[in-house]
């Protein structure tokens, strides 16, 4: 797996914080098809080990805690996009963040791909 050598910035930061707080209120309630439940397990775990990491500045991300925030950008770009339905708080989080939210994927998808 390539180094992940984007330069994240305070905004960039707070973005993740935003869409892993809202997978991990979601996650659970989700019935998204394209997830077993280790899948969910996995993202739920290393999203919360990716707040701390992100909370605490640490320089080391995981490999599994980058793709817990890939996924998050993910479901945050579908809340965007209307393609999932989840509760008003976490849709206006999402909504206020549209912009680097499509930024970030547009890094994450890059990576991961």
């Amino acid at each position: 797996m390539k180094k992940f050598d984007y330069a994240l910035n305070d905004s960039d930061i707070k973005t993740m914080l935003i869409t892993l707080m809202v997978m991990l209120e979601t996650f659970p309630l989700l019935c998204l098809d394209e997830f077993s439940p280790q899948d969910k397990i996995n993202c739920i775990k290393y999203g919360s080990s990716a707040i701390e990491c992100l909370r605490n500045m640490e320089e080391l991300i995981s490999q599994n805690e980058l793709s817990a925030i890939h996924v998050s950008l993910q479901i945050a770009d579908m809340v965007n996009h209307q393609e999932l339905i989840v509760d008003e708080y976490s849709t206006q989080l999402c909504n206020s963040n549209a912009f680097a939210i499509t930024k970030l994927l547009a890094v994450f998808d890059s990576y991961f791909d």
